[in-house]
């Protein structure tokens, strides 16, 4: 992390903003590791073993990653191919302002990576906030 020196003083402020453990990229902790070995002392170089473990390091993150992603997308197909077996079914839960509405469902929307239900009297309800499925009167 770079920091700037400001006036006579010799105070610091950052220059960038601290990322948490798990905010930082893969390339983010490779880029670390390649500047910490450039920076290392010359008579007390890493050694293998503690370079092994940083590596396996990284590619335990890049993995943990992968499957997280993997587990949103799946999961997000799951909410579609469910919220797809509403389609025609009178669904009663909250909208966008907490109020209980009920309708027809007629179309899926997804939107940020969240599944919503279109019903028939124009009003939206996310998955999540389903109370109640029902057949429609007469079908």
């Amino acid at each position: 992390m770079s920091s700037v020196i400001s006036g006579v003083s010799g105070s610091r402020s950052s220059s960038t903003q601290a990322k948490s453990v798990g905010d930082v990229s893969p390339e983010d902790f490779l880029r670390l590791l390649i500047t910490q070995l450039k920076n290392q002392d010359p008579f007390e170089p890493m050694k293998n073993q503690e370079l092994l473990q940083q590596m396996s390091a990284i590619r335990g993150l890049q993995s943990n990653l992968d499957l997280e992603s993997t587990l949103k997308t799946i999961t997000l197909q799951q909410q579609i191919s469910s919220a797809g077996a509403l389609i025609g079914k009178v669904v009663t839960g909250l909208n966008s302002t907490l109020d209980k509405v009920t309708g027809t469902v007629t179309s899926v929307a997804v939107e940020s990576g969240s599944v919503y239900l279109d019903l028939d009297n124009g009003q939206r309800v996310g998955l999540d906030d389903v109370t109640r499925v029902t057949q429609p009167k007469g079908g």
